[in-house]
Parts: structure tokens; C-alpha cells; sequence
């Protein structure tokens, strides 16, 4: 049994938290404890083996990759990456954050490495780990982030599939433990794993204008961290971001944009950064929802790439315009031979981003070519990895043809 005690301990909270009375607490054996995980395990692969069940096309195919994918991952980005991709999208809401929720972001990251680092010291104290010291941590937060047991009657209320892996829960995004007056922390590591959905959800459905500006931010720092990695990856290329473009259609002049051209040599890259969210139902295997993120995401981000690749060869010299008004001039298009059309964003797909093959053959992606789909952090973790323009280009150039095999698995650290 390959996936980490993570899952399983994540799932045993989401039963327990539907619970109302616990009646009389009584210690259990150890014997007891193993029963449940291998309980647990069964539940899972049952899960699976549903959906394998009904695999008779791509759809259902992709259906289960991505479930059993974010059921049994955690953590898409290394720790460092993760903090500074979250601090990127809300420290400049930190007076906000002050203000509406008592906390600003650095104060956040304080309080959540506190309570972890309680739960070691607690160990070497001879104090059960778990409980959180309400003299040391604002009690104020902790009513912020945590949910009462008994209150989870989401993951309880799908008919026909009551405590299903993949039902929803509100422990996703409240992952501290409150039980009678005490809070609990049972789960250290997902703190800071899921501090992003906890704020994102608490503005959400609280201040709405403040929501619309955050997803706009979020807009903009997956454009500008995009064009600067490819910066690193091809320091001597000419970098273009904000473009927009005019085509004559049936006599009317229509605008469209592009959010970035990349020249190198005689290679052309088309960057198209899409920061919408990768919704919960969507990773967790339900299909309509995995089709629309497929749209919004991908989709999308290949059509306005194709069309602006279209445009580009349509013409000797192509015109572009940035958001001030100058021109963007390149001369001889016709020379560029190699052409990447590069689709980044703000969350990690998963299969999706690497079946594309799959999503071909369902009509999410119409057209000949194959655009790389890449989570933001991971091109980091490659524009760390590779030195030299050249290998990146030869990374490109094999990694859209083993996108082609759909027989293929891939994982973006593994190109």
C-alpha cells in the first residue's frame, strides 16, 4: 500500500467530525487502530474500482486518473515554492486581511508554524500532542480556521454515498478540530498546506469586491511569473507579455490579446496563463466539473494560443500592440520553424495537464497541435533545473511528443 498515512488519517477525521456523541470515550488497542486503517485502505480501492468499473471510453478513463491523482497526493508544490506562491497572492491584501480577519499574513505564518511546533513540544512534555495551547494562540484564530465535531455533515449528505473518499468537507477548509472547548490539531502538515483554501473561501464568501480584486491579482501574477521564468530559461530572448493584435472578420475589426510572446532564434512561444481555480468537484472525479476546468483552464488558453499563432503566419510582418499603445513590430515571420504553445497555471492538473491526448478524443482540444500545460511551480522547479536554452527547447520539443502517445504517463518533474 503505496500512499502515505496522510490520506487516511485526513479521511478518519471527516468520518469522525459527523459525528454528534461520542457517548463514553474509551481508549482503543492497537489491534483496533490497524483494523480501521485496513478498513480505510478497502474503502479506497473500492472507490477506485467503482469508477475503473465504468471505463469504457477516455472520459471515464480521465475521470478516475485525476480522482485517485488527488486523492493520494498532497502537497503540489516543495514547501518554499508553496509560501512564496502564497504570499505572492495575498500579502498585498495584508491590510485587508488585518482589518476584516484580525491577522495579517505574516502573522498567520507565525501563529500556524506556533502550533505545529507545539504539537513536538507537547511529545517531549508528556502532554497529548494534538491539543492547541489557547494561551499561546489567539483564540480568535483558531475560531477563524477550525471546525466543531459533529458540524462536517457535508462529507455525510450525498444519498447513495455517505462518506465517500471524494465527497465534499468541510474539514478541506476548516483543518483544526474543535471538540467541546478544546482544539485540536491532528494533522500539523496541513496547515500550511491548506492556509490558502482557508482564507480563499473565508473572503469568497464574505467580502465579495475584496474576492473579485484577488482573483484579479491572481491573474496577473501568474502572467508575470510565467514570462519572468521563461526569462530565466532564455535570457537572451525577446519577451513580450500584455499583447493584443487586431483581425479584419467580415469586415469588422475585431481585438484580441495574447498574454505573451517569447523570440529565440527561430522559435516562437505563445504564453497563455490561465489562473482560474481547479475546483474540488473536479478533482475529485466528477466529470462535468472536470470537463468545464478542462475548458476554462486549457482549453481556452490553446484557442486564443492557436489564434495568435494563426495571426503571426498570416502575414510577413507581424503587428502587435502593447497596453500603452507602442508597437510591437517582428519582421519575417516565416523564419520562425519552431513553434511552442505554452499554456501556465496557478494549479497543478494533474493527469489533465499531461493526457491531453484523452481530452483530444473527448472534443476538449480541437485542432492538430498539442500545447504544454504546465503548473506554475513546477516550470520554477525546471527553470532551476535546466541552464542551458538549448536543453529547455529540446525539454519542449520532447515533452509535447510524449504528450502526443497517449499510451504515455507522464509527471511534469519527470520530463
Amino acid at each position: 500500500f503505496e500512499h502515505s498515512i496522510a490520506n487516511i488519517l485526513e479521511y478518519l477525521i471527516n468520518v469522525i467530525s459527523t459525528i454528534d456523541d461520542f457517548g463514553d470515550k474509551t481508549e482503543i488497542s492497537r489491534e483496533t487502530i490497524d483494523f480501521l486503517i485496513e478498513s480505510i485502505q478497502t474503502i479506497f480501492f473500492d472507490t477506485i474500482d467503482y469508477y475503473n468499473s465504468f471505463q469504457d471510453n477516455s472520459e471515464e478513463n480521465i475521470q478516475t486518473e485525476v480522482l485517485i491523482h488527488n486523492l493520494f497526493v498532497y502537497m503540489d508544490s516543495i514547501y518554499e515554492h508553496h509560501i512564496y506562491l502564497l504570499k505572492l497572492k495575498f500579502l498585498p491584501f495584508n491590510d485587508f486581511l488585518k482589518q476584516e480577519l484580525g491577522f495579517n499574513l505574516n502573522e498567520i505564518f507565525r501563529i500556524i508554524k506556533k502550533i505545529n511546533k507545539d504539537v513536538k513540544s507537547n511529545l517531549f512534555s508528556n502532554i497529548s500532542p494534538f491539543i492547541i495551547n489557547e494561551m499561546t494562540i489567539p483564540i480568535n484564530f483558531l475560531k477563524l480556521i477550525s471546525m466543531e465535531i459533529g458540524k462536517n455533515k457535508e462529507f455525510f449528505c450525498y444519498k447513495g454515498r455517505e462518506r465517500w473518499p471524494n465527497n465534499p468537507s468541510r474539514f478541506r477548509v476548516r483543518p483544526i478540530i474543535k471538540y467541546q472547548e478544546t482544539y485540536y490539531n491532528f494533522f500539523p502538515q496541513l496547515l500550511f498546506e491548506r492556509i490558502g483554501l482557508v482564507l480563499e473561501e473565508l473572503i469568497k464568501k464574505n467580502y465579495e469586491n475584496y474576492y473579485k480584486k484577488y482573483v484579479k491579482n491572481c491573474s496577473v501574477i501568474l502572467e508575470d511569473m510565467s514570462l519572468n521564468l521563461i526569462r530565466k530559461l532564455l535570457p537572451d530572448a525577446a519577451i513580450f507579455g500584455n499583447l493584443f493584435y487586431i483581425i479584419n472578420e467580415k469586415g469588422k475589426q475585431m481585438r484580441f490579446e495574447t498574454d505573451g510572446i517569447v523570440i529565440y532564434d527561430n522559435n516562437l512561444l505563445i504564453i497563455e496563463a490561465k489562473s482560474n481555480l481547479f475546483s474540488f468537484d473536479a478533482r475529485m472525479g466528477f466529470f462535468d466539473r472536470i470537463k468545464k476546468n478542462t475548458r476554462d483552464i486549457i482549453d481556452k488558453a490553446y484557442n486564443q494560443a492557436v489564434r495568435t499563432k494563426k495571426y503571426f503566419f498570416s502575414k510577413d510582418i507581424a503587428e502587435f500592440r502593447e497596453k500603452n499603445g507602442e508597437s510591437v513590430i517582428i519582421q519575417n515571420t516565416k523564419k520562425y520553424e519552431n513553434v511552442f504553445l505554452i499554456n501556465t497555471t496557478l494549479e497543478k492538473l494533474g493527469p489533465l495537464a499531461t493526457r491531453l491526448n484523452s481530452a483530444k478524443m473527448m472534443n476538449y482540444l480541437k485542432g492538430k497541435e498539442f500545447p504544454w500545460s504546465v503548473f506554475i511551480n513546477d516550470l520554477r522547479i525546471i527553470s532551476d533545473l535546466i541552464e542551458m536554452p538549448s536543453s529547455f527547447l529540446l525539454y519542449l520539443k520532447r515533452r509535447i511528443k510524449n504528450i502526443k502517445n497517449i499510451n504515455k504517463e507522464l509527471s511534469e518533474r519527470q520530463g
